[in-house]
């Protein structure tokens, strides 16, 4: 963990995919190539929708050539949301625990997966809850997928941009109740993602059946006392941490009992 990660709230929707698909990738490396052959699908589709927008030729002579790209598409999209939700909905129980534990009981997490569809008449359809699309067979969901597509045919067409797929998608974390990134203060929303992260390690440990290596840069800034204590109950003495700080005031004695300390002063290390 570090300060980037907030970018995990505070930035766009394309900052919470990526994080998504990394815990997707660390979880099930068997779908190494699925993002990247997706990606491929876009982008040749969006080279397809510029060709119909600047060409003579009329948009219903290419249908049968967007058709193919649109089952490719719907097959690998929906396979990507799947693998998405299916490790959203193992992370999110722990994450709502620790963050539970880190604001001592008083705050309860929550999230969404933004899966968006438009029907015929141009309306946008309805956000599909997580349980929904976990219960829904790939083959339904690519079939939902391809129906937004027609729908949005003559859009996609003047926009030169695939505009349904999950690389459209987005992920909404709430605190109770409320939008994190828009109402969660800043220790709140470093609360989070750390929730998210320390579930994402205790995933990762499951996985390769050994505790992984635990990097905190700057861990304890912007929370408050109580959050701090919390938090550092949470790192398992069992596992090997290092954490970066620019001084030991905030630390506790209990938390450096059996900590080896390196200080650093005009590039050069400083064991005591």
């Amino acid at each position: 963990f570090s300060s980037q990660d907030l970018t995990l709230l505070r930035g766009g929707p394309k900052e919470r995919r990526d994080w998504l698909d990394d815990v997707v990738l660390k979880l099930r490396p068997g779908l190494y190539e699925l993002p990247g052959k997706y990606e491929k699908i876009v982008a040749q589709r969006n080279r397809l929708l510029k060709t119909i927008f600047e060409g003579s030729r009329p948009p219903a002579s290419y249908d049968e050539e967007l058709k193919v790209w649109d089952v490719q598409l719907c097959r690998f999209g929906a396979r990507l949301i799947k693998s998405r939700v299916e490790v959203l909905n193992v992370l999110l129980p722990q994450a709502e625990e620790n963050l539970r534990r880190v604001s001592g009981l008083r705050e309860k997490l929550t999230a969404t997966y933004d899966f968006r569809e438009e029907f015929q008449n141009g309306e946008e359809g309805e956000h599909l809850p997580l349980q929904a699309i976990l219960n829904m067979e790939s083959e339904d969901l690519a079939k939902r997928m391809y129906l937004s597509l027609k729908a949005r045919r003559a859009e996609e067409i003047a926009r030169r941009q695939t505009l349904t797929g999950p690389h459209r998608d987005d992920i909404t974390f709430a605190i109770n109740d409320f939008s994190a990134t828009a109402f969660a203060s800043q220790g709140q929303q470093r609360s989070l993602v750390l929730s998210l992260k320390l579930a994402e390690l205790k995933l990762v440990e499951e996985a390769l059946s050994e505790p992984p290596l635990l990097l905190l840069d700057d861990v304890l800034a912007e929370l408050d006392l109580s959050r701090q204590g919390m938090l550092m109950d949470l790192v398992k003495k069992d596992m090997q941490t290092l954490i970066t700080t620019t001084h030991l005031d905030g630390f506790r004695p209990e938390w450096l009992t059996g900590a080896k300390i390196t200080h650093v002063a005009e590039g050069a290390l400083i064991i005591k």
